[in-house]
């Protein structure tokens, strides 16, 4: 193994503590749910409508309404789009500027760049504020910019391998001796099965596998993936 590729989002920083916030930032008083519970409800909403709103079929704006307001009525509420879309900006916001990696992550980098291991970010998303993500994390200590792949600028998203082959070829690798890390079972996964690539799943939440190709490693800790990478 030469390379290591992460996915940004629950991966590398802890997704519901900017969500969490938001939501009492715009709800504070409003209906009172279980936080972590929304945000898996608005993943799983959000995955579903992904692919349609990178092709431009539903703009962002309705996208980001329609997971969260899905998101809310599976758990019992009704939330206006208006407000929908003031938690997103909350959101958005808090992802750019009030991240920070996952305890030990840092450790999880250093280690492998001291091993000479070549790192790289493979992530769905709008351009800007993906690398605004990053920036916030630090992650240029570790990752060069060319080797932080946008599914936005890059014009190709997840699951499709074309993206993590891509990444494999910017970092001068190849697919077998790479290995790819991410918390999503179907959208990280799958996509990095079907370009070769060994798949570790990071279900530090203990989620129940979706259908897809298995991943050839899982991990539920930050402590177990420094353990498993260390003897790749």
């Amino acid at each position: 193994m030469d390379c290591v590729l992460f996915d940004l989002d629950d991966t590398l920083y802890d997704q519901v503590q900017p969500f969490a916030l938001a939501y009492q930032q715009v709800l504070g008083e409003g209906p009172q749910v279980d936080v972590e519970a929304l945000f898996r409800a608005s993943r799983r909403y959000s995955d579903a409508a992904f692919a349609a709103s990178e092709r431009g079929e539903i703009p962002m704006d309705e996208m980001y309404v329609y997971r969260l307001q899905m998101a809310f009525r599976d758990l019992g509420a009704e939330v206006d789009a208006a407000t929908c879309l003031a938690m997103q900006r909350a959101y958005a916001h808090n992802q750019e500027h009030a991240i920070t990696l996952l305890p030990g992550m840092a450790e999880v980098l250093d280690g492998l760049r001291a091993r000479g291991c070549r790192l790289g970010i493979v992530t769905n998303g709008p351009g800007q504020h993906q690398l605004a993500k990053a920036a916030a994390l630090g992650m240029e200590r570790w990752v060069a910019r060319d080797a932080t792949l946008v599914s936005a600028i890059e014009g190709v998203a997840k699951p499709n391998p074309a993206l993590y082959l891509r990444a494999c070829e910017r970092l001068g690798t190849t697919p077998e001796r790479c290995v790819f890390v991410g918390d999503a079972y179907v959208m990280d996964i799958s996509g990095a099965v079907a370009a070769g690539i060994p798949a570790i799943w990071f279900n530090h939440r203990h989620r129940n596998p979706d259908k897809g190709p298995a991943p050839d490693y899982t991990v539920h800790s930050v402590d177990e993936l420094r353990s498993l990478l260390e003897t790749l």
